[in-house]
């Protein structure tokens, strides 16, 4: 065994045993938030909804935009994560052009896989466990340095001195969320209770840095939390979201080793599987969840968690478009949406709309300009929807 070897068994001892349950670094500051998703019925979403703009990011051979998954808004970008072809896409903001970063393969600035991306100040970090590393790009796409990596699948954010990773619930680790200091400390948050150990969940969230406050979020799958971290990457709160009734609770959890059973009894009891979005827009937090198969809420907090909006009513009121998608994140005050662009193609009835020029909606003259590239299945659509408040 070579000494670069030797020292990273080292480490990894060390690390497990830091991170075992039993030591791990708990904190005592718990808030639970009630919410009751009965009241959810007497707001209509698009009511505070101030404008709405519509934008075509269109990708070409080879690089086509398959499997959009993550999306992260930073400054005049839009960075997209493609699950199939493992890159990231990277718009400017109204998506006339566009660079990737990532490349496929498993030699030096390659990527087998990609884990999770996180971006810190200018640089996009792709985190690839199948081969051991994180690579480094900038927004032009180019691959700047890799780093080895110790761990294994994982959710993951790098801030200056520290990284937190989110482990998929390893019981080997013993802690749902790690922190790791440039300078070797090592502390495991949140023990790992035996019902959802080695529950593997990939979010579209991940961890999210609010700018206005330097706090870090994390939605924990399975539990309806939310932990929140101070800029130097410590727990300080823990945030229990608790629909009541409505609860997917451990003991439903553990009716079944299948995901689709409990999907399944979710559907049937019209229960919550877990948070659908979770988002930073502006001064508020956002949070989606869909409760059985019908039913979807969206919940607006203030950064206390003080319920501010409470919606179940989705019907696009503006320029009546059917978005018949999910918001999955935010830029600024605005709630985005993103949708294939030949399914927004067949939900525009061109009859009964007459696309008549709308104050709040840029829909008229976006199909007029785009008509033409809107049935290709390879294109997406970004639906910003600028809040009124």
């Amino acid at each position: 065994m070579n000494n670069r070897s030797f020292l990273n068994l080292l480490f990894l001892v060390a690390f497990l045993y830091s991170c075992n349950g039993k030591n791990a670094d708990y904190i005592g500051n718990k808030k639970i938030v009630e919410l009751n998703l009965d009241k959810s019925n007497d707001e209509n979403f698009f009511s505070d909804v101030k404008n709405l703009n519509y934008k075509l990011f269109v990708t070409d051979f080879p690089d086509l935009l398959v499997q959009p998954f993550k999306i992260i808004n930073f400054e005049k970008k839009y960075l997209i994560e493609d699950k199939f072809n493992k890159k990231i896409f990277i718009f400017n903001i109204d998506g006339d052009d566009y660079l990737t970063a990532g490349v496929p393969g498993q030699g030096p600035g390659e990527n087998l896989d990609i884990d999770d991306f996180t971006l810190k100040s200018d640089t996009i970090i792709i985190k690839d466990s199948a081969l051991g590393k994180r690579l480094y790009f900038n927004l032009k796409g180019d691959f700047l340095k890799e780093e080895k990596d110790t761990f294994l699948r994982s959710i993951f954010f790098e801030g200056k001195d520290f990284k937190l990773y989110y482990s998929h619930n390893d019981p080997e680790i013993g802690n749902r969320i790690v922190r790791v200091g440039n300078d070797g400390e090592v502390k495991g948050y949140l023990p790992i209770e035996e019902w959802f150990e080695k529950k593997i969940h990939r979010t579209n969230s991940g961890f999210i840095l609010n700018k206005q406050n330097g706090k870090i979020y994390f939605p924990l799958p399975f539990t309806n939390e939310i932990a929140i971290f101070d800029k130097n990457g410590y727990l300080t709160e823990l945030v229990k979201i608790d629909f009541g009734k409505y609860n997917l609770t451990s003991r439903d959890w553990l009716r079944s080793n299948e995901f689709m059973d409990i999907v399944k009894y979710s559907n049937d009891n019209k229960l919550v599987i877990g948070f659908t979005t979770f988002a930073i827009v502006g001064d508020k937090i956002l949070l989606y969840v869909q409760q059985g198969i019908d039913s979807e809420h969206l919940f607006l907090f203030d950064f206390d968690f003080n319920l501010l909006k409470q919606y179940d009513d989705f019907e696009n009121i503006i320029d009546g478009i059917n978005l018949s998608a999910i918001p999955w994140g935010a830029r600024e005050n605005k709630v985005v949406y993103m949708i294939n662009s030949k399914e927004l193609y067949n939900n525009i009835n061109i009859s009964s709309h007459e696309f008549k020029p709308q104050l709040n909606s840029n829909i008229s003259a976006f199909y007029n300009e785009k008509n033409n590239q809107l049935f290709e299945d390879e294109f997406i659509v970004l639906v910003e929807a600028e809040l009124a408040f």
